[in-house]
């Protein structure tokens, strides 16, 4: 009875040093899991903090960009305020010439108007003074070819017409 029960207790003591050394291969198993999963736990670790510290640069930039964004849009909006005033005084200057353009050209047919009156009544003098010296010239030929008619109708033309009347009667014509 002793020896079965040293027996069992041997067998017992087997077991129980086969099971310890399952457990302590478990255990070691396990610690070596521990020590993988703690590795595995820090590299997520840094990973995250990575991750973080990025998604801080880029909430940063974002801010930054909207920032940037803004004033981009209040100078743009300035921009075309003054794009916009530019236009319209450009827009005035324009008509302002096209105004001037319009009087000048009007002003320039006027003028030539005028000038080319003038020329005319330039010319009806110089006509009218060709004609009394045509006038003249003839009563002179009519003199050397017949003295004695010349006379005659020259005293009858002179009471019919008088040439500085009809310059006279012409000119006020021409100045209206």
């Amino acid at each position: 009875m002793i020896q079965a029960e040293v027996e069992e207790f041997k067998k017992n003591m087997v077991l129980l040093a086969s099971k310890k050394e399952t457990v302590q291969a478990q255990l070691g198993s396990a610690e070596a899991q521990l020590l993988a999963a703690k590795e595995k736990s820090s590299v997520q670790a840094k990973e995250i903090e990575e991750f973080q510290s990025q998604l801080d640069s880029a909430i940063c930039g974002k801010e930054n960009l909207v920032k940037e964004l803004e004033a981009a849009k209040s100078e743009m909006v300035k921009a075309k305020t003054e794009a916009d005033a530019k236009v319209a005084q450009f827009k005035v200057d324009v008509e302002a010439i096209q105004a001037q353009t319009k009087s000048m050209v009007e002003h320039a047919k006027w003028q030539a108007q005028r000038e080319s009156l003038e020329g005319v009544h330039a010319q009806y003098f110089d006509i009218l003074a060709e004609l009394e010296t045509a006038k003249v010239e003839e009563a002179r030929a009519r003199k050397l070819a017949f003295p004695e008619e010349d006379s005659k109708s020259l005293n009858k033309s002179e009471d019919r017409e008088d040439p500085e009347d009809e310059n006279s009667t012409y000119d006020g014509d021409l100045d209206t």
